[in-house]
């Protein structure tokens, strides 16, 4: 009874491996099926973002050179080494599928800085346009939860009438519910928080 019993169990367990295998060609498939000018961007926010991450937990703030991979828009970059990455509304869904998890964690981190920074302290002033350009691409994409969350984010810091301006002007700093300021207009408490919360993201030797 018990070899029947084992002898019945194996094709089950063989039905899930070639589940598993169909689903691994599958995902496969979809990724070289994804438009060039996608896998391109792919390829750049897996070179890039890595140091962007590093950027912003050392200098909480963009002193880099990366937005046209954090916030791709359908427009080119200016200033972006050729050959320059787009996205757009009709492609958005496939780099949301197969983007490095850099590109939400990169994401998330400006968010979280936004929510208690201004704009102006976080991202320069030149790249205030791609901000909005971004969240109205964006907007136009059905997308996961974390990034209607962040983009939620990024129209409130925006100045009016787009945005909600977070709250804050250009010369202010969070709200006293993150402590007493330190350099730089922001508190010493949250400095804690942005470590402790960004430290699986620091760079390893």
């Amino acid at each position: 009874m018990g070899r029947e019993h084992h002898d019945a169990a194996e094709p089950t367990n063989g039905g899930k491996g070639a589940a598993a295998a169909h689903w691994v060609k599958r995902k496969y498939r979809q990724r070289q099926e994804t438009p060039e000018h996608v896998r391109r961007l792919i390829d750049r926010q897996r070179q890039h973002l890595g140091a962007a991450l590093a950027d912003l937990n050392t200098n909480w703030c963009k002193t880099g050179h990366w937005i046209w991979w954090a916030l791709p828009t359908s427009t080119l970059g200016r200033g972006e080494p050729p050959p320059a990455t787009y996205v757009t509304a009709e492609t958005g869904m496939q780099l949301a599928r197969f983007a490095p998890p850099e590109w939400r964690q990169t994401l998330e981190s400006i968010a979280w800085l936004l929510a208690r920074k201004p704009l102006g302290q976080v991202l320069p002033a030149i790249d205030h346009p791609r901000v909005q350009e971004f969240v109205l691409l964006w907007e136009a994409v059905t997308v996961d939860y974390w990034l209607r969350d962040t983009l939620r984010t990024l129209r409130h810091a925006l100045p009016p009438p787009f945005g909600g301006n977070g709250g804050f002007d250009d010369g202010e700093s969070a709200g006293d519910d993150q402590g007493s300021s330190g350099p730089g207009g922001a508190s010493r408490s949250w400095r804690r928080q942005w470590r402790w919360r960004n430290r699986k993201n620091e760079p390893r030797a």
